[in-house]
């Protein structure tokens, strides 16, 4: 059995603070750097029906556990 480690970094702003633009999250090939800021209302580049989608970008689990998840799904084998 051999193990990835793969290191977090995770930085915390009192600003808008996002990774390439428009995430939270990102995966590179050796690690996974998450940004967590204060706002709670965030306008993205994304719309629904017009209406501009509203991210809270104090909740960054979520994409981090995605950018982890699907990081790790590259550097497997099948």
């Amino acid at each position: 059995m051999s193990t990835l480690e793969v290191p977090i970094f995770w930085f915390i702003s009192g600003e808008p603070l996002l990774v390439d633009k428009h995430y939270q999250a990102k995966a590179l090939s050796d690690m996974v750097i998450v940004v967590q800021s204060e706002p709670s209302s965030w306008e993205s580049h994304l719309q629904c029906n017009g209406q501009s989608v509203l991210w809270d970008l104090r909740l960054e689990i979520r994409s981090s556990h995605f950018v982890f998840i699907t990081g790790l799904m590259s550097t497997v084998a099948i």
